[in-house]
């Protein structure tokens, strides 16, 4: 190998990459967006990085327009951080002469930038120098410039004079050109058969297309001259046309054309490789930018995240290879310190070995049995750290960038066999960038479009999904997310049991804004993701809202297992979730169980409204509870009654009873259209009070009947309402 200065020793490279560290996002950006800004991208890489690129593209925060003022660059490279000016001179000079120029150009400038940045003089010089000296710079500066126009005559003749004089005749024939035309100022490219008639093809096509195409007439026909002689080559130009196309040059139409066979059945390819020739000052850079593209569909973001990924894998392996080249010289180093430590300890006298064993006199020998065994060891702690620099030369130059390399080729091969599907990026992120994973994912989405929102969901966990797909199957979830959203969704895939519940809200074909509704609170419905009762509660989701099923079990007698169940068989018998709530909270209040509510409510037809509701439990009047086996629910019923049907009670005069210690009065009840329906009694007990022989004494409570002491009675002073006001308080 050629080396352009005498290699320097001793150098060896930081294990610091480029750019920081980044977490990797998910990036969406419109593609067109993205490829026109394609040369800002590539400039702002050269400054910050290919990671810190990679990081903006995907969080979508790189503004790409404010940044085409920037120093051109024409591809991304990989290049480690430099500890000192020593180590980058190093790297510059394990390249060739040529290749520095061909293979390295960008790194080249990359490292002029870093001189300039960090003051390194030296490096600078010698990079200076190798340029003035190299034919590939000279022709790869030249293919920068903008030819259209004459604005880089002076320039080129001095270029061209250093062509001459270095005899770099590739140089010089392409500098030659320019500068001839230029004097003569005549166009760079001159129309090809301009004086010469048209064929009649082009007459047809330019007629035909006079009037649809997006670009000047004129500068329509210069493409028709220069590239449209046949059937195919105007089939090619059509397909152009159709996209539309901005004018074009000759120069960047004949880039694009050798791009034909690729792009002509690609549309979408196509259209990223024209932003990409339109936006780029030269098609020199502009063929640049599409090759590092190529292997990618021709999609810049596809090439960003195999190049980032690509990167921060051969980061990896190169610090893991460093570590352990730190590592073993470590070790290699202190076994050699102790393989000379009983040699450095002879060397001292005999008094002083005597003092040492006993560990006298430390603070003295110590440091001189250390001195003596470095010394003994010198040799060969040189030769092992000279050895630790040559493996990290390795890894820095050869292990990392092969590893690179594959990694990249990895890419390629998956973006080819997904054959780049819009999710392949998030897909990657999601799995950890496991290919097989990654593809398996891409498959789902294929079987299932609408999966595609939820695997680009910023909160979307590896977990999470591999859950998802456990209960439910890809074309299901597809499903569910016409119905609800990716971020609702995923509300739901915290736990199978939940889960559980969507699968069947969705079988059970739950309406959407139900599914949606629940999804906002479903916190607050853990209960009902129980096995047991998914079932139930997801049909009766068919017809109420949460907030509404909500209401109603509070009101629903029975336990809590059997409610929903219930709700399901009074569903029908309602005109909406409030009536049937309405007529509960009356038949809760009046302390119907199940049963009752069921044969009751069972009597009537589909559809009650509230009113209709309460009329026929009204209706039931006194009917319900038995008085003398239920007097406690009887009357709390004929409380209802009289609060809100206008039933009233009246009571006779006292009177007092055999035994001459109890009085009672008679409690008449009427209905609500005066008729007679029932009474029980009021005794009074002057004095009596609740002791352990009596505990159901009192001074004054109610009865179904006179009966005796084991008779059920309520306090008066336990009623309330307009039946504690009806009934008096004592015998007089």
């Amino acid at each position: 190998m050629t080396h352009l200065f005498p290699k320097p020793i001793g150098a060896h490279h930081s294990r610091e990459p480029i750019g920081g560290p980044t977490k990797r996002h998910q990036h969406k950006q419109q593609a067109g967006g993205v490829s026109s800004a394609i040369p800002g991208i590539m400039r702002l890489q050269a400054t910050i990085g290919n990671r810190a690129v990679g990081q903006l593209m995907r969080a979508g925060t790189l503004n790409v327009p404010s940044i085409q003022t920037a120093q051109p660059d024409l591809s991304i490279q990989m290049m480690p951080k430099f500890k000192d000016e020593h180590e980058a001179i190093l790297y510059f000079e394990e390249w060739e002469t040529e290749s520095a120029f061909e293979e390295h150009y960008n790194e080249v400038k990359q490292l002029l930038r870093l001189c300039s940045q960090q003051g390194w003089e030296d490096l600078q010089e010698r990079i200076e120098y190798a340029q003035s000296q190299s034919e590939a710079f000279a022709l790869r500066q030249f293919r920068e410039w903008d030819l259209s126009t004459d604005a880089r005559l002076p320039e080129a003749k001095k270029l061209l004079a250093l062509a001459q004089d270095n005899e770099w005749d590739n140089l010089e024939d392409l500098v030659i050109h320019y500068v001839r035309k230029s004097e003569d100022a005549q166009p760079l490219v001159p129309i090809k058969l301009a004086k010469e008639p048209l064929l009649q093809i082009q007459e047809e096509f330019l007629a035909e297309w006079k009037e649809q195409a997006s670009i000047p007439y004129e500068a329509l026909l210069k493409l028709v001259i220069h590239g449209g002689r046949t059937k195919e080559e105007l089939a090619w130009l059509q397909t152009l046309l159709r996209l539309p196309i901005p004018p074009l040059s000759l120069e960047q139409f004949d880039l694009l054309t050798d791009y034909k066979a690729d792009l002509e059945a690609n549309v979408p390819a196509l259209k990223r490789v024209v932003d990409i020739v339109s936006v780029t000052p030269g098609t020199e850079e502009a063929k640049q930018h599409i090759e590092l593209v190529k292997d990618f569909n021709y999609d810049i973001e596809f090439a960003l995240e195999a190049i980032t990924g690509a990167y921060e894998h051969a980061e990896h392996i190169r610090e893991s290879e460093l570590a352990l080249i730190a590592k073993r010289l470590q070790a290699d180093k202190q076994q050699t310190l102790q393989g000379n430590y009983d040699a450095a300890v002879k060397s001292l006298t005999s008094k002083e070995r005597k003092d040492f064993d006993k560990g006298l006199r430390k603070t003295e020998l110590e440091p001189k049995v250390s001195s003596k065994q470095q010394a003994l060891s010198q040799g060969a702690l040189e030769q092992i750290e000279e050895k630790a620099k040559e493996a990290e030369q390795k890894v820095i130059l050869m292990i990392g960038p092969e590893a690179y390399e594959k990694r990249r080729n990895e890419y390629v091969s998956f973006f080819r066999k997904i054959n780049y599907h819009p999710v392949a990026i998030a897909a990657l992120a999601l799995s950890g960038n496991q290919f097989a994973f990654a593809e398996k994912i891409v498959e789902n989405v294929r079987q299932a479009p609408n999966l595609q929102a939820l695997i680009e969901n910023e909160n979307i966990t590896k977990q999470a999904y591999m859950l998802c797909l456990k209960v439910l199957k890809a074309t299901d979830l597809g499903a569910i997310l016409s119905k609800i959203d990716s971020t609702e969704l995923l509300i739901f895939a915290v736990n199978e049991k939940r889960l559980g519940l969507l699968s069947q809200l969705h079988t059970d074909n739950v309406p959407n804004a139900h599914m949606k509704l629940l999804a906002q609170s479903l916190g607050s419905f853990n209960s009902y993701c129980e096995p047991a009762v998914i079932s139930d509660f997801s049909r009766l989701l068919v017809h109420y809202e949460p907030a509404e099923i909500a209401k109603l079990m509070p009101v629903t007698p029975g336990a809590d297992h059997t409610k929903l169940a219930f709700l399901l068989t009074l569903q029908p018998y309602a005109a909406s979730a409030a009536d049937l709530t309405a007529c509960l909270e009356l038949t809760s209040e009046l302390r119907w169980n199940q049963a009752t509510v069921a044969t009751k409510i069972a009597l009537l037809p589909a559809g009650q409204t509230a009113a209709l509701f309460k009329t026929h439990i009204f209706n039931q009047k006194l009917g319900i509870f038995i008085r003398d086996n239920k007097f406690a629910e009887w009357i709390n019923t004929l409380f209802v009654l009289m609060r809100d049907n206008n039933y009233t009670v009246t009571t006779t005069n006292a009177y007092l009873l055999k035994g001459g210690t109890t009085y009672e009065r008679t409690c008449n009840i009427y209905d609500d259209t005066g008729t007679w329906l029932n009474d029980f009694v009021v005794h009074y007990h002057p004095g009596a009070k609740a002791d352990v022989k009596n505990p159901n004494g009192s001074g004054a409570h109610i009865k179904p009947h006179p009966g005796n002491a084991q008779t059920i009675r309520i306090g008066l002073d336990s009623l309330k309402g307009n039946l504690k006001a009806s009934i008096p308080s004592n015998r007089h």
